[in-house]
């Protein structure tokens, strides 16, 4: 078997991004407790993210493998609406990461000294930010070995400064809160979906089976199920520790540490998380932009947002709080139809096989970023 480039690596930890980041955790870990149900949270996390990972990466990677290298016609359609939806959530995600910094910088209310003015400054510099990393190879990878670092230690730091609250009981607890499978299936299902992207890269560079379930395992499933399970017990480590009633759920438990506050210091660098989905996706757009810049094929990106934005999707979580909704606002739509190609991608691979279409005769290695 050919030994993998340092490519091949790369692309995993960009593809591990989706999975150590605020956006992530928060619309999957507040609906987990581990602690007190860990037969139902180890099964919904495994069973979804085997799912996940088969529709989203393995799926479309034999799909890309065994069909990529042909004609396709329908291809700037989709990455018409890849584009499209990308470019909705980076502005939804960095108008809420602007809202938050200027929230955080201005002591004052904002009634008193409005800042509103500043919200498109500061989310247009954010997003230059981030293009200007993922723009250059030189800089997109070291950014994202940073990004997952800092991921990391957020995770660890929750954790570790929390753990207690794993053996106590809450006082203000009438019962044990109810864990909410279907709402953690579906978080994983949403953020997964953009992995769809690096599963096609993967299947165009290769097209050895072995290659392929690896990548799909390291960049896919033990970044998603680490990520969640530390999440989720630091979650409701930090619930448990500190929750008062009429309080809504969410990730914000696992950041007040030991003494029950939420520190400026990691706040932010939560908030900073998103910027690493935020540069999978540049990255990602970066090599798309051949494919649905042609001057035939260009006028489907601006059809693909009117589309989004007409369409406009029903809540799709639990009615607890407001993050989620704000940083996933066209989320449901979007993925959801990411999440049916993979599908067709994984079913059309199965299909051939049965039937006995033939086998690429060689694949053709992508050009490295």
């Amino acid at each position: 078997m050919e030994k993998p480039s340092g490519d091949f690596w790369w692309l995993l930890a960009l593809e591990a991004l989706l999975f150590f980041n605020l956006p992530f955790w928060e619309l999957t870990a507040p609906w987990a407790e581990p602690a007190t149900d860990p037969f139902h949270f180890a099964g919904t996390v495994l069973a979804s993210a085997t799912a996940a990972m088969l529709i989203s990466h393995v799926g479309p990677a034999f799909f890309a493998a065994r069909f990529g290298h042909r004609k396709q016609p329908l291809a700037p359609l989709f990455w018409g609406w890849f584009a499209a939806g990308y470019i909705l959530i980076l502005f939804a995600w960095f108008r809420v990461l602007a809202v938050a910094m200027l929230d955080l910088a201005n002591p004052i209310p904002p009634t008193v000294v409005p800042f509103t003015w500043l919200w498109p400054a500061v989310e247009f510099a954010l997003l230059a930010v981030v293009i200007t990393a993922g723009a250059f190879r030189s800089w997109w990878k070291p950014a994202t070995a940073a990004l997952l670092i800092l991921g990391s230690a957020i995770l660890l730091w929750a954790l570790t400064t929390t753990w207690s609250g794993l053996w106590v009981r809450n006082p203000h607890y009438s019962g044990d809160p109810v864990q909410i499978e279907w709402a953690i299936a579906k978080g994983i299902f949403v953020c997964a979906a953009p992995a769809l992207v690096i599963g096609w890269r993967i299947g165009l560079a290769t097209s050895e089976p072995r290659r392929i379930w690896q990548s799909g395992i390291l960049g896919f499933w033990l970044p998603l199920v680490l990520s969640l399970t530390v999440a989720s017990l630091a979650t409701q480590a930090g619930a448990t520790l500190h929750w008062r009633s009429s309080l809504f759920r969410s990730f914000n438990w696992a950041l007040l540490g030991a003494e029950g506050a939420l520190r400026y210091l990691p706040l932010t660098a939560a908030c900073l998380t998103v910027f690493g989905p935020a540069l999978f996706f540049i990255v990602t757009l970066r090599r798309l932009s051949p494919v649905w810049t042609h001057p035939k094929t260009l006028w489907f990106v601006p059809v693909a947002l009117f589309l989004l934005l007409k369409l406009w999707p029903t809540p799709f979580f639990p009615v607890e709080g407001g993050l989620h909704t704000e940083l996933y606002l066209l989320s449901p739509l979007w993925a959801g139809v990411l999440i049916l190609l993979g599908i067709a991608a994984g079913l059309a691979v199965f299909l051939s096989r049965i039937i006995g279409y033939p086998p690429p005769e060689s694949g053709q290695p992508e050009k490295p970023d």
